[in-house]
């Protein structure tokens, strides 16, 4: 199962929006929203509780997710749960996954880190993910400076940065998400193949 990691800098920094640029990109993908709990282990998925006005979960259903669920775990049963949450959506085309915490327990297919306008607001959590990711979406429509852009570059080296206001992507946000269409393309599941040999006949 392909499975694309959205992970973000700090709460605020626009992980879901980024997230719903994507789902409406790359239809007839499921989501799971992870939230690290130390004292609840729980995946949700009941309908009326997902689609609650403001939640990240109704706005990743809106976003276009065929399928929504949310984890909320602590730590240690993060991998295994995950794989129960990627498993619900076994018959869809892949799994968007948010959240910070799961990239540390979850090898995703392709990975997004977003950061905020203050690229030096950083929470502990989010250096692991940063450093992982393909490409980092800096959210805000003032271009880096080139002190700014070393700043990402310390963090990771190699990914691709794009700089765009989520709420408004325009030339840029749209080269973002060709980048991430164009790699999720590449990742495509091989059709299946039958082991039976063909009819001799």
């Amino acid at each position: 199962m392909r499975t694309l990691g959205i992970s973000g800098a700090h709460s605020g920094a626009g992980k879901t929006t980024v997230a719903m640029l994507l789902l409406g990109r790359l239809p007839g993908l499921g989501a799971v929203k992870v939230t690290r709990a130390d004292h609840l282990d729980v995946l949700v998925t009941d309908e009326a509780i997902l689609n609650e006005p403001g939640k990240d979960t109704a706005l990743l259903r809106a976003g276009g997710a065929r399928r929504v669920a949310w984890l909320r775990c602590p730590p240690a049963r993060m991998a295994s749960r995950l794989a129960e949450a990627v498993a619900l959506m076994g018959d869809l085309d892949g799994v968007l996954i948010e959240g910070n915490s799961p990239m540390a327990h979850w090898h995703a297919s392709l990975r997004v880190f977003v950061f905020g306008k203050d690229l030096h607001r950083l929470k502990p959590s989010a250096c692991f993910p940063l450093a992982q990711a393909q490409w980092v979406v800096v959210n805000r429509s003032r271009p880096l400076e080139p002190h700014e852009l070393a700043t990402v570059r310390a963090h990771n080296p190699t990914a691709e940065v794009f700089v765009f206001d989520a709420a408004k992507p325009g030339a840029e946000g749209e080269a973002f998400l060709e980048a991430v269409e164009a790699a999720w393309r590449r990742h495509a599941a091989p059709r299946h193949r039958s082991a039976c040999p063909a009819d001799p006949r």
